[in-house]
């Protein structure tokens, strides 16, 4: 349902607030795609405000269990962080 809300499909609206309600459940119950979903959504300020602590948060958690795509993500920002002097 996170997806349907997020892309407008399949007769449903798009609605960011409504998606990340859907990531939140789905990640309430450690699914690691929700959680990636739910890091994308704060990096990007999508139905909630942008909160880039939040969105490590929340790829660290989806990294935790393997999902590739969040790892990769946490990388790219740990080369962003040490280029700028931070973390």
């Amino acid at each position: 349902m996170g997806l349907l809300y997020t892309y407008g499909k399949n007769g449903v609206p798009h609605d960011d607030k409504k998606a990340l309600e859907w990531f939140k459940k789905a990640a309430a119950q450690n699914e690691a795609f929700a959680q990636y979903n739910i890091a994308i959504a704060y990096g990007l300020g999508k139905g909630v405000p942008r909160d880039f602590d939040k969105q490590r948060e929340w790829l660290e958690k989806s990294a935790a269990q393997n999902f590739a795509p969040a790892e990769k993500m946490l990388k790219e920002l740990d080369g962003i962080s040490k280029a700028y002097g931070n973390k």
